[in-house]
């Protein structure tokens, strides 16, 4: 851990570029040290996160999901033999994830599901669809792609909080984060919102963007048999896992979470889903047969994110082996 004297020395560049006023939420969660990204630019720990929210969950063939882990330590979880699967749409309003005095906006999708140690496999029964929001203290959360992009107006010759999440996502939580930029857009319509990612698709040996992902819904809390769920918890210090093993790092740490989950039954009739044809992000939905069940919105989603558990500190001299 950086020593307070090398955090005030270098107080101006280590300072974080967050603006958004008005969450005392975020005032528990004060930088305790930085990570050096590759770019010169210093990311504070834990990172700090405020976002607008849409959130899929849904199953997804088990067979077909366990079939990418065969070189994993985890396996999915299984309930009622199916697994769970959730497609986030982030609209991340500001981050630590760029310069200072200014706000660091960037948006993003990641797919995600819940996993156990192999050894350790865990079934659960499926009751309703809201057992697919796994809460079994044996689960931890495993995410499995993500693609993101800039804020529309960004100018990021000057500030680019996008790369910003994409180093410190790579480098400290090992998140699969494609290093192309994605093309997204998150708007709201009067009672919808509308998401779309654009991303790679390799033809001919070119590589040219496609659709990714299209989601547009009625947000839930227009729906019916919509349930407000305040949520304020603290993961495990290692309940959350960065990525599959082999694609960038694979790193275990805790997440805090801070908003009310306004959570609804998927309708068909209000609501639309079209996976596209890239090649990483929406060919791992196509071919686990993600079908919705649930949507979540919220436009005040905060949270922090600490330093991983890899690093187990210094060891005594009574520990150390000669």
């Amino acid at each position: 851990m950086l020593s307070k004297a090398v955090c005030l020395l270098a107080s101006a560049a280590c300072s974080a570029g967050w603006q958004t006023q008005g969450y005392p939420w975020f005032d528990q969660w004060k930088a305790e040290e930085y990570y050096m990204m590759p770019n010169g630019k210093k990311m504070p720990l834990p990172l700090r996160l405020h976002s607008h929210e849409t959130v899929l969950t849904g199953t997804a063939d088990l067979a077909k999901v366990r079939a990418d882990f065969e070189e994993e330590y985890y396996t999915p979880v299984s309930i009622g033999g199916k697994a769970s699967v959730q497609i986030w749409m982030n609209n991340f309003t500001d981050t630590d994830c760029g310069n200072a005095d200014t706000k660091n906006p960037y948006l993003e999708t990641w797919t995600s599901t819940w996993v156990t140690p192999k050894d350790e496999p865990l079934e659960l029964p499926y009751d309703s669809d809201m057992s697919l929001l796994v809460a079994n203290p044996k689960a931890l959360i495993w995410i499995h792609r993500v693609i993101l992009g800039d804020a529309p107006g960004m100018d990021t010759k000057v500030n680019d909080p996008a790369l910003g999440a994409l180093l410190g996502g790579h480098n400290v939580w090992g998140f699969p984060k494609h290093k192309t930029k994605a093309k997204i857009d998150y708007n709201y319509y009067g009672d919808q919102v509308h998401f779309n990612a654009q991303h790679i698709k390799k033809t001919l040996g070119l590589d040219h963007f496609v659709d990714a992902l299209t989601v547009s819904i009625e947000l839930p809390e227009k729906s019916k048999g919509v349930v407000a769920v305040p949520t304020n918890v603290k993961t495990a210090p290692d309940g959350v896992i960065g990525g599959p093993l082999y694609m960038v790092q694979q790193i275990r740490f805790g997440e805090a979470f801070n908003t009310t989950q306004n959570i609804a039954p998927w309708n068909p009739s209000t609501d639309r889903i079209e996976l596209g044809s890239d090649d990483y992000y929406s060919s791992v939905l196509k071919s686990w047969k993600f079908e919705p069940k649930l949507k979540m919105h919220t436009d005040d989603f905060q949270i922090a994110a600490f330093k991983p558990i890899n690093w187990q500190g210094k060891l005594s001299h009574a520990d150390v082996l000669v």
